[in-house]
């Protein structure tokens, strides 16, 4: 009789309380208000999985009740896409009975799923809904056998399985309870990851494009969604959707799952080179501790399961520059028709050159600009020449002239091995310059590849392999020259016909090899050149005349001397200074502009625009008309006799008209003097 009631004993037991304690629901209890099994509920009971996280330790308190309303730990919050499959592994017709016969255990479950092969209720595995909800319905009274075969990756506690009674008694032993709820919980771990964008110098860069992808067995997924909303991480499809546009300042992943990821850069921002070859991969470990999957880059670690990974990108700099006289490099410059202009181009190498499959600069002169010549290419490293055994030259062309480096023969390689490129040469100003205005452009822009692509096909790279597309830098410089225009009048009229005059042109200078008076002080001067008035009495050295005595001029001190004028006219008694001082502001002006973007918005290619725009600060002739004008007025001279003439008469007459009157006043003296 003891035995019995032993039995009985443990038999309660064993009904009182369920199997794993991750669960904690209290089963095998009596009915709410029937101490007695409904047998009308057989085949029309249920089982609702609720499943919850938590990050950090799962308290053992509150228990599990199975009733809907039961008492959630404090932090818990319930998690979609967690797989579970229910099977059913014995009747209740054995148990609950006087027999006192045992429950099953769970490994006694376990082994019966496996070597019977039992079908699982419903068909197979249910995934949790975005309620966390897993709902069983029309149950029949039986043990049931639940185990988590789709854990969450962020999971690290011990999957859940758990035996369930249909029905199960509730918590105070009175009733049974015929629609059952579980709340399995998990210990879950999660981390965060900001991806920044900067230049080579750390500038924050705005606008640039990646994809985020996790690694689910050999295969790469994409990653969508926020650390707000929730992540998807099972894309496949590269599309609009899947990639990320991050801001100056970088985007922050949060709440990211265990596993191995992968940002991908898909697009960079305002001519900077995209390395769509390289992989920034990281894990986020079981602990949430984060590391660098790849060598080429580090992570920096922030807080607890919190890191930035900060990727640089780099674009090429070319800026140009002319020389004046003195040797000072600027934007503008003048000088006269007939000089040599000395120019400057310096080009910043970026770090990943050798990846790069185009690299070309094309220099473009204007008209008025010829002869590019005694080039010279220089390679730097760290400020000092290097010689990287590269030898190019550029290759004139009818308006400038091309240097371009070949990736087929090795030349970016090469080029790795120096940051700047430095190129000087010289060209001629001509005839055919603008005089005055805005000048004479001369360009120069630089191609180069904006991405890299992988060599070969990298499976799960939206990056194919191809030719890359170019951007275009561009600088330029302005030159300028002026003009004279000399009038020449005599008695203040219009000359007439056949009146010209003849003028030596010079320019001061110190070192000049002349020397000419100007209000008798001596001037050292170079000479520039013989000229004689035409039919309108100009002498015009302005480039938009044609023939020989076009010419433009620097700004600078002149001097005219007049060799030669019309007969009866007197020439001009000393030289006639011209100072031309033109005050005046160039301003470079470069726009960048996205010239292509492909399906995506992904940028294509880029191209900035250079243009110059000339400001006179002071009134002056040249602001309306580039041409310094002034007028030179020959007066006529006093006329002497010609010899043999009849001046020569006239004065010979006077001669003996006061010869005769200097004997009378002799001779009348006299007899005075005698009477």
């Amino acid at each position: 009789m003891k035995m019995k009631k032993l039995k009985k004993l443990v038999a309660g037991i064993l009904s009182a309380a369920m199997v794993m304690s991750t669960m904690a629901v209290t089963a095998f209890a009596a009915g709410e208000n029937d101490t007695l099994i409904d047998q009308s509920r057989d085949g029309n009971c249920s089982l609702k999985v609720v499943k919850y996280e938590m990050q950090g330790n799962i308290p053992d308190d509150p228990a599990g009740t199975g009733e809907a309303n039961q008492e959630i730990p404090t932090g818990a919050t319930k998690m979609e896409g967690v797989g579970f499959t229910l099977w059913k592994v014995a009747d209740l017709d054995n148990y609950y009975t006087s027999a006192g016969i045992a429950l099953p255990t769970l490994e006694e479950a376990k082994n019966k799923v496996q070597e019977e092969s039992l079908t699982p209720i419903d068909g197979g595995e249910k995934l949790t809904d975005e309620n966390g909800e897993i709902p069983y319905n029309n149950l029949e009274f039986g043990i049931y056998y639940l185990k988590e075969t789709k854990p969450s990756a962020n999971t690290i506690s011990t999957a859940v399985e758990t035996l369930i009674s249909v029905p199960m008694t509730n918590v105070d032993g009175d009733g049974w309870l015929y629609d059952i709820t579980v709340n399995p919980k998990n210990q879950t771990v999660y981390a965060g990851v900001t991806l920044k964008k900067t230049d080579d110098a750390g500038k924050d860069l705005p606008d640039s494009r990646f994809v985020l992808q996790i690694k689910d067995g050999t295969t790469w997924k994409y990653v969508t969604g926020n650390g707000t909303d929730g992540y998807n991480y099972s894309g496949t499809t590269y599309n609009q959707d899947v990639i990320y546009t991050i801001p100056a300042g970088g985007t922050t992943f949060s709440g990211l799952k265990v596993g191995e990821y992968r940002f991908i850069e898909v697009s960079a921002p305002g001519g900077y080179i995209m390395d769509g070859s390289k992989r920034y991969g990281f894990v986020i470990n079981e602990d949430g501790s984060i590391t660098a999957k790849d060598d080429a880059y580090g992570i920096t670690t922030t807080g607890d399961k919190t890191a930035v990974i900060t990727v640089p990108n780099e674009k090429p700099e070319v800026d140009k520059t002319v020389g004046d006289a003195e040797g000072n490099y600027g934007d503008d410059v003048d000088y006269s028709v007939g000089d040599d202009v000395p120019f400057k181009i310096e080009v910043d190498i970026p770090s990943n050159i050798a990846k790069l499959k185009t690299f070309k600069l094309t220099d473009t002169m204007e008209s008025g600009l010829e002869s590019a010549k005694e080039f010279s290419v220089t390679y730097y490293k760290d400020g000092s020449v290097t010689d990287i055994g590269l030898s190019r030259t550029p290759v004139s062309t009818n308006n400038g002239w091309t240097l371009e480096y070949s990736f087929a023969e090795g030349d970016m390689t090469k080029l790795a091995n120096a940051d700047t490129i430095f190129i000087e040469f010289k060209a001629t100003l001509n005839g055919d310059a603008v005089t005055g205005g805005t000048g004479n452009d001369n360009d120069i822009e630089l191609e180069y590849s904006n991405k890299i692509l992988p060599e070969s096909d990298d499976e799960g790279n939206p990056n194919e392999p191809g030719t890359p597309t170019t951007s275009k830098l561009t600088d330029k410089v302005v030159i300028y020259t002026f003009g004279m225009e000399l009038t020449k009048t005599f008695n203040g009229a219009t000359p007439a016909e056949g009146y010209t005059a003849t003028f030596d042109l010079y320019r001061e200078d110190a070192n000049g090899s002349t020397t000419i008076k100007h209000e008798n002080q001596d001037v050292k001067v170079s000479p520039i050149g013989t000229y004689t008035t035409d039919e309108q009495g100009k002498i015009t050295y302005n480039t938009s005349q044609t023939g020989n005595q076009d010419k433009g001029f620097a700004q600078g001190t002149y001097y005219f001397v007049e060799t030669a004028t019309v007969e009866g006219f007197n020439l001009l008694k000393d030289s006639i200074k011209i100072e031309i001082t033109v005050p005046y502001t160039t301003t470079i002006t470069t726009t960048e502009t996205t010239t292509e973007k492909d399906q995506y918005g992904n940028v294509i290619r880029t191209a900035t625009t250079t243009t110059s725009e000339t400001t006179y600060t002071e009134a002056d002739p040249t602001t309306e008309a580039p041409v310094y004008t002034f007028t030179v007025d020959n007066s006529e001279g006093f006329e002497l006799p010609v010899t043999g003439g009849m001046g020569t008469l006239l004065a010979s007459f006077a001669g003996i008209l006061l010869m005769a009157g200097g004997a009378f006043v002799f001779l009348s003296s006299r007899k005075r003097k005698n009477a």
